[in-house]
């Protein structure tokens, strides 16, 4: 991420975070033949968050300083194949990729480790609006996609280090006491 410090208790930046494949595994129910069956469905998806954030600064406490904050953006999903298996019959179907909507609530503290350089622990919930997941499938008639997921919930534990290039950190210590020079 890149961001700006705002004022002594606001900030703001721009995330970006790549997710790399992670499989999907799940089962559809359904009425195959006039018959009740079930289906195991597996793939797997990969996706690109961006969000802007807004974050309040709570004050600094012997160089720790606590926060709050939010984010608005959208992410690009793309999932690969459906397999589709019903009976030892397997059908594919083509994965789907689009943008969406995304957000995401923070909440951490920083502990600052030099008058530029915050070590920066926090959680984040973010979440992925749902959309199409998988096509229809071409050798099969009606009733056969597409398909759609509700959305990815996402839950992290994050660190990093944050370094503040130019202006005042916020882990400046005012002197209490100057001695009158001699």
């Amino acid at each position: 991420g890149l961001g700006y410090q705002v004022s002594k208790h606001l900030r703001a930046d721009l995330t970006f975070d790549y997710f790399l494949k992670s499989e999907f595994n799940g089962q559809t129910t359904g009425v195959c033949g006039g018959a009740a069956c079930t289906s195991v469905d597996t793939s797997s998806y990969r996706a690109l968050l961006m969000l802007a954030n807004a974050y309040a600064d709570l004050g600094t406490w012997h160089g720790f300083t606590p926060y709050v904050g939010g984010g608005i953006g959208g992410a690009y999903l793309k999932w690969d194949e459906l397999r589709n298996t019903v009976g030892g019959v397997t059908t594919v179907h083509d994965g789907s990729a689009s943008w969406r909507f995304a957000y995401a609530a923070t909440v951490g503290t920083a502990y600052c480790l030099t008058n530029k350089l915050k070590l920066d622990v926090g959680y984040r919930y973010a979440h992925i609006s749902g959309g199409r997941m998988f096509e229809l499938a071409p050798t099969t008639g009606p009733g056969a996609g597409p398909g759609f997921d509700k959305g990815i919930n996402i839950h992290e534990g994050r660190a990093g280090l944050r370094y503040q290039f130019g202006g005042k950190s916020g882990c400046e210590t005012d002197v209490a006491y100057e001695p009158v020079p001699e």
